[in-house]
């Protein structure tokens, strides 16, 4: 039989180790497909919560009690050229951006707590009274999330004009 040939073991446990190779390769993309899934599920579960608490509050009335500062986001503009004092580099108010940037429940102008599938959202919102102009009201939404000990946020901002 010296005209039949075949694969011998050693071919074939090398081809099995090169294919064994190939299928951890995607496995590894596979399992960060998933972990970028979840990463994407949870920014547009964010984004989604805070588009619609500010629709919530930009569609309040300008004086709803909702809607008022806790006093570090107005007269923070000693010279009125619409810049937050902090931001000119002089330590006026201890606050930056008129206290729009304030991420905890205790700085903040209102906050909330929401519960989606396994994970939860911080939703804070910030109010700076006649900024950028007079007769009118910058919202900032901030929605927060940790995953694995790691903060991630989302931020909005609208403006809102009181009707004269």
């Amino acid at each position: 039989m010296n005209g039949e040939q075949g694969f011998s073991l050693i071919e074939i446990m090398l081809g099995m180790a090169i294919f064994m190779v190939g299928m951890l390769g995607v496995a590894l993309l596979q399992v960060s497909a998933m972990k970028n899934d979840a990463f994407a599920s949870n920014l547009a579960e964010a984004s989604t919560l805070a588009s619609g608490k500010l629709e919530e509050l930009m569609g309040l009335d300008y004086e709803d009690a909702s809607l008022s500062d806790d006093g570090d986001g107005t007269n923070q503009d000693a010279n009125n050229n619409g810049v937050d004092d902090d931001e000119e580099g002089a330590v006026a108010d201890g606050v930056n951006n008129f206290g729009l940037d304030d991420k905890t429940a205790v700085q903040a102008d209102g906050h909330t707590l929401v519960t989606l599938q396994t994970m939860i959202y911080e939703v804070l919102w910030n109010i700076a009274n006649d900024k950028p102009v007079l007769n009118s009201k910058t919202i900032k939404v901030w929605v927060t999330w940790n995953v694995k000990g790691f903060q991630h946020s989302v931020s909005l901002t609208g403006i809102l004009a009181k009707e004269v």
